[in-house]
C-alpha cells in the first residue's frame, strides 16, 4: 500500500504541475494504474495500431468531428486492453508459476526465422526502433504468458451443437440476407506536402493510361497507393451496398462502376482514386448449408468471450484498478 500511495502522489504532483503551467506543454501523463504498474498515455498510443487509425482516417477523412471520435473510441479500447493485459502477467507472478526459459528461447528463433532471417538483422531492427534486444525478449515472454494463462482459463474444445447451429440460422436469418456486393480493387493518391494536387491528378491519370494499357492493378496499387491496403494490391475485399467498409461517396462510385473495366479518376478534396470491381453479386438469402462454420464460428467466438469475461472480472475484483482521463 506504501507503494500505491507513492504512485498517486506522483500523479497527482504531474497533473497540478501541468495545471499550473500557463504555456502549452505536452505531458506524457498517466491513463492507469493497475496495481502498482503505470500505463501512460504513450503506452496507450503506441497500442493503437497504426492500420486501424489509416482506416478511421479513410473512413471518416471529410469528417474531422466523426474522426476524432473514432480515435479515441480505439484509444480506449487500446487502454482497456493494456489493463487486462497486465491483470493477467499480475495473476502469473501472484500464482508463482514459472516460464522455462528454453520455451521463451524457441519462440525467439522461430520469430528470427520467420521475421528477420538471422540475429544481426533483428538487432539492426530493433535498433532503428530504439529499442533492446532484452526488451524484444521480455515482451516474447509476456506474450507466451498471456497465450498460455488465456489457453488455461478458456476452454478450446468446446462443442456447439447443430441444433444450436439451426436455432441460430432460423432467429437470424435476416443476418444472411447478403446485400448487393462488390469485390473491389482501390488505389489512393493523397494530395501531400511533397505533392500538390496538379501533381497527383498527373500521376493519377498516367496510372489510369497504365491500367488501360493492359498493366496489373494489383501491381501498380502496391507501387503507388497511399492507403495501407496497398500492402494487399489495393485489395479492399468483398464490399456489401451501404456497408461501413468504405465512405460513402467513393462506396457510390464503386458500385456505380462495370466490372473488369478500371475506374475514371475519381477525385476527391484529400486526392483521386482508382478502382477495379473485379466481382459482382447480386443480393440474395444464403442457404444454411454456406453458412454453417460461419455460425459456429459465431458461437464459439460468444463463448470465448463470456469465458474470458468472466475470468477477467474475477482478476480486476482482486486487483487495484484507478483510471485517469485520456484527454
Amino acid at each position: 500500500m506504501r507503494l500505491l500511495a507513492s504512485l498517486l502522489a506522483v500523479v497527482a504532483l504531474v497533473l497540478c504541475a501541468a495545471r499550473a503551467r500557463t504555456d502549452p506543454i505536452v505531458v506524457n501523463g498517466f491513463a492507469a494504474i493497475v496495481n502498482d504498474k503505470l500505463i501512460t498515455y504513450e503506452d496507450v498510443d503506441s497500442a493503437v495500431r497504426p492500420i486501424d487509425v489509416e482506416a478511421a482516417r479513410l473512413r471518416f477523412g471529410r469528417q474531422p468531428g466523426a474522426f476524432e471520435q473514432e480515435l479515441n473510441r480505439l484509444r480506449q479500447a487500446a487502454l482497456i486492453g493494456l489493463i487486462e493485459r497486465e491483470l493477467i502477467l499480475s495473476e502469473f507472478q501472484t500464482l508463482n508459476y514459472q516460464l522455462p526459459e528454453s520455451l521463451v528461447d524457441e519462440r525467439i528463433k522461430d520469430r528470427i526465422r520467420e521475421d528477420y532471417g538471422d540475429r544481426a538483422r533483428l538487432i539492426q531492427t530493433l535498433q532503428a526502433q530504439d529499442t533492446t534486444l532484452e526488451r524484444f525478449r521480455e515482451r516474447i515472454r509476456e506474450r507466451f504468458i498471456l497465450e498460455a494463462m488465456t489457453a488455461k482459463h478458456i476452454a478450446s474444445a468446446i462443442l456447439i451443437s447443430p441444433h444450436r447451429i439451426q436455432e441460430y440460422y432460423r432467429q437470424n436469418i435476416e443476418e444472411f440476407q447478403r446485400k448487393d456486393r462488390i469485390k473491389l480493387r482501390m488505389i489512393s493518391l493523397w494530395n501531400r506536402a511533397d505533392r500538390d494536387a496538379e501533381a497527383t491528378r498527373k500521376l493519377a491519370q498516367d496510372l489510369r493510361d497504365q491500367l488501360l494499357a493492359g498493366a496489373s492493378f494489383a501491381d501498380l496499387a502496391s507501387l503507388y497507393s497511399d492507403d495501407p491496403a496497398r500492402r494487399q494490391g489495393g485489395d479492399r475485399g468483398w464490399i456489401e451496398r451501404q456497408s461501413k467498409d468504405l465512405r460513402e461517396d467513393l462506396q457510390t462510385f464503386a458500385f456505380s462502376l462495370t466490372a473488369g473495366q478500371p475506374s475514371e479518376v475519381f477525385e476527391r478534396d484529400e486526392g483521386f482514386y482508382l478502382m477495379l470491381v473485379e466481382e459482382r453479386e447480386e443480393a440474395r438469402t444464403r442457404e444454411l448449408s454456406e453458412v454453417r462454420n460461419e455460425i459456429e464460428d459465431i458461437l464459439l467466438q460468444r463463448e470465448r468471450n463470456r469465458l474470458r469475461e468472466s475470468w477477467i472480472n474475477r482478476l480486476r475484483s482482486k486487483a487495484f484498478v484507478r483510471y485517469f482521463p485520456l484527454n
